[in-house]
């Protein structure tokens, strides 16, 4: 039997509500022990402050799947848009995680770590190796309608509803915001709709215009 090696020390760590399951935890030490070099076949103790004193033992046991379901699920996002270059926000964004979670950026890193992501001035980008290990994985589709409709599905709840009013045409800020139902002085309003100019899915002209890419017309 393979020895585990020593306990990574996660006293003091405090559990943002992502992480209060063991499987979460698991995936986010998982993601740690990548980063400093442990193989996925070796199995990973982790020692654990859970809080008004209590600290467990977590075994992580070994297995043959170097990449975790969290990580398969920023590596879908970066094959997605290979070979542009994604941010650290366009990738949890896509992906449905939180950037402020204590498990993103470990697991983040595990890619890059493990050769299937590279990280540039630019951002991040899929290695071959990503797409050999992913290879039943079906990149999205990159123009027309057929891509349209794959945003709209994997967009967060409030960007699809204002991606969606743009296929109608183009629209200003205030014309979308009352198109779209929604507040423009509401917080989410403008952060949504940048995510949606820097993953190039929506131009913004000189005039304050807005519209739908060329690419997806």
């Amino acid at each position: 039997m393979t020895k585990a090696r020593e306990s990574l020390d996660l006293n003091g760590f405090d559990l943002p509500g992502d992480l209060k399951t063991d499987e979460a935890l698991a995936s986010m030490v998982r993601a740690v022990a990548t980063a400093h070099g442990v193989p996925a076949s070796q199995p990973v103790a982790a020692s654990v402050n859970r809080g008004g004193g209590r600290r467990d033992t977590l075994a992580i046991p070994a297995t043959d799947d170097e990449l975790n379901a969290y990580q398969r699920s920023l590596l879908a996002v970066l094959l997605d848009r290979s070979p542009v270059p994604t941010s650290r926000s366009q990738i949890a964004t896509l992906a449905g995680k939180s950037i402020k979670s204590s498990a993103f950026n470990p697991n983040l890193n595990a890619l890059v770590n493990s050769g299937y992501a590279q990280e540039s001035t630019r951002g991040y980008q899929a290695t071959e190796k990503a797409v050999a290990e992913m290879g039943d994985y079906r990149p999205a589709p990159q123009s027309g309608e057929a891509a349209v409709q794959h945003w709209l599905r994997k967009l967060p709840t409030y960007e699809a509803r204002l991606f969606r009013t743009f296929i109608d045409g183009p629209h200003t800020k205030a014309s979308l915001a009352e198109a779209a139902e929604c507040s423009l002085t509401s917080s989410a309003f403008n952060p949504a709709l940048r995510n949606l100019v820097d993953l190039g899915l929506v131009f913004e002209s000189d005039g304050g215009l807005y519209s739908l890419a060329d690419h997806l017309r």
